[in-house]
């Protein structure tokens, strides 16, 4: 899950390294409303749950480290939909 990853920030890369090592398949999650803050929002009403006061970082950083794992993963493993995965693998 993104969210647990970008809380551990540059201690993430052992865990990701480890899982694009050792795993056929990943199950990336990245929510929205892990992404958004607050204070993205330039004084903007946001429903509760739609935004994390929670994350420690700017976007420029979150958005850093979104590219960085999507890229480490790319080195071993194609993007594919759940859907494309059930396909190619569930006969």
């Amino acid at each position: 899950m993104n969210y647990f990853l970008m809380k551990l920030g540059a201690a993430a890369a052992a865990p990701i390294a480890l899982a694009a090592a050792s795993r056929d398949f990943i199950s990336y999650v990245l929510h929205d409303h892990e992404l958004l803050q607050r204070s993205d929002l330039g004084g903007l009403q946001a429903a509760e749950g739609m935004a994390s006061a929670y994350l420690d970082s700017d976007l420029p950083s979150r958005l850093n480290f979104i590219q960085y794992t999507v890229r480490r993963l790319l080195r071993t493993h194609d993007f594919v939909t759940l859907g494309e995965h059930a396909r190619r693998n569930i006969s």
